[in-house]
C-alpha cells in the first residue's frame, strides 16, 4: 500500500492512444529489477519501460505497460483460478534465486531458498479471458522460505473464496514440488495473519469488507495457533506472541 500508482494516456501523432502506468515508491529500482528478471523467464509480469531512481523533484518512479485485466474472479471460475495461481507460484519458486540480487531472509528454513513474490494474493493477480494476464506489486520480493508466500496466499484465498479454494490451491501447489516440507506452515500462517490484522485498518477497505477480512483472517490465525500448540516440531524462529 506504500506505492503511488497512476495510469497515463499517451496520444501518438498518428492518433492512437496508449496507456502506461507510473509507479512511485522509494525502492522502484529493486522492484523493476525483479520484474524484468521474472518476466525474462516467461512468467506474466508487466513490461517495465524505464526507471528513474534518482528523481530530484518526485519520488523514484518507473513506467510500465498497462495490463488490461481484472482482479474479479467469477464463482464458476474459482477452481481453475486457484490452479493457475498455484502453477504461477510454483514456477516462480523454481527459478534460480542466485540470478536475482535480492535481500535474503535469515530465518532458518527446512526448505531450499527461493524467490518470493512477497505479497501473493488475489488482489495482485490480473485476469483476462480466464487466464492470468499479469501478477503485479513486486516491491516486497526477497529470497526465503517458499512457505512465506504459500501462507500469505492461503490466508487471502480463505478470506476471498473460502476453505475449499484455499485447500485446492495448496494441493495444486504442493503437487508441483513434493520436496517442500510444510512442518513450519502454521508458524508462517500465524506470522502472516497477525501482521495482516495489525495493518488491515490502513488498507482503505470498505467497512463491511474490513469486518469480513478481519473475521476470516482471525479464523486462520486461530487455526495456526492451534496447530502450533500441537506441533511436534519447533518453529523456524519467527517472532510470535508471548503466549508461545
Amino acid at each position: 500500500m506504500s506505492a503511488e500508482v497512476e495510469a497515463i494516456e499517451l496520444r501518438h501523432v498518428d492518433g492512437t492512444v496508449e496507456t502506461i502506468v507510473v509507479r512511485r515508491h522509494s525502492t522502484v529500482a529493486h522492484e523493476a529489477q525483479v520484474m524484468r528478471g521474472v518476466r525474462s523467464h516467461g512468467l506474466p509480469v508487466p513490461l517495465v519501460f524505464a526507471v528513474d531512481d534518482k528523481a530530484q523533484l518526485y519520488e523514484p518512479s518507473m513506467t510500465m505497460e498497462f495490463i488490461n485485466g481484472t482482479t474479479d474472479v467469477p464463482k464458476d471460475f474459482i477452481n481453475d483460478a486457484v490452479k493457475q495461481m498455484a502453477r504461477f507460484l510454483s514456477q516462480l519458486h523454481s527459478l534460480n534465486h542466485a540470478s536475482f540480487d535480492l535481500p535474503v531472509s535469515t530465518i532458518p528454513s527446512r526448505n531450499r531458498p527461493c524467490v518470493l513474490q512477497g505479497d501473493f494474493w488475489p488482489g495482485n493477480v490480473l485476469w483476462r479471458e480466464h487466464a492470468i494476464a499479469a501478477v503485479i506489486d513486486w516491491e516486497d520480493t526477497s529470497i526465503g522460505d517458499p512457505l512465506a508466500d504459500l501462507a500469505t496466499a492461503r490466508i487471502e484465498l480463505f478470506a476471498a473464496f473460502g476453505d475449499q479454494a484455499m485447500r485446492r490451491f495448496t494441493d495444486h501447489y504442493l503437487s508441483a514440488d513434493t520436496t517442500i516440507d510444510t512442518a513450519d506452515l502454521p508458524y508462517w500462517e500465524y506470522y502472516a495473519s497477525a501482521g495482516a490484522l495489525a495493518a488491515m485498518d490502513q488498507w482503505g477497505l470498505e467497512p463491511d469488507d474490513l469486518a469480513n477480512r478481519q473475521t476470516m483472517t482471525t479464523i486462520r490465525m486461530n487455526a495456526a495457533v492451534d496447530a502450533i500448540r500441537h506441533s511436534p516440531v519447533p518453529g523456524p524462529g519467527l517472532p510470535l506472541a508471548p503466549e508461545f
